[in-house]
């Protein structure tokens, strides 16, 4: 009801386009899994480097923060949605198997653990800065910060 609201639509005029609620919600969410994870993803897989790769995949999520709202939504309607709590679990995975071979490919010692890590310190970091955007400094900051867990060199270059 509020998404008909703004984008000033009836309700039922929403129900044109999707067969069900639950129809809508799953196109929805994989909407959001192409952009913010496969796109995101296979960005960060363009590089042959695999601290290059951590940095691409972290400017990117840092540029993405807008819509961290949605997974925390997300999470909560999986809550009572039993599929769709397969699918965000399932998009998690992917993103942690991701992190954690590209955390194998740099040689960190226990990838997973260290992927877990990395991902909940994104999750705290956003939350923390939901409502502000973060300046040069801060993503500098955190790029130390994951340098230092992951512990490999990377530099502060935006790639291109």
């Amino acid at each position: 009801e509020a998404m008909a609201r703004a984008l000033k639509s009836s309700k039922a005029g929403f129900y044109w386009y999707f067969r069900s609620r639950a129809d809508f919600e799953r196109q929805l969410f994989g909407h959001w899994r192409e952009l913010e994870t496969r796109r995101v993803i296979a960005e960060a897989q363009s590089e042959a480097d695999p601290a290059r790769k951590v940095e691409r995949l972290f400017h990117a999520v840092v540029q993405l923060r807008g819509s961290g709202d949605f997974l925390f939504f997300l999470r909560r309607l999986a809550l009572r949605r039993p599929q769709l709590a397969r699918l965000v679990q399932a998009t998690e995975a992917e993103r942690l198997s991701f992190v954690t071979g590209t955390l194998q490919e740099l040689g960190v010692a226990e990838p997973v653990l260290t992927a877990e890590s990395l991902y909940h310190l994104y999750l705290g970091w956003y939350e923390r800065n939901r409502f502000k955007a973060p300046s040069a400094a801060e993503i500098s900051r955190q790029l130390r910060v994951v340098s230092r867990m992951i512990g490999a060199q990377l530099g502060d270059r935006r790639s291109s």
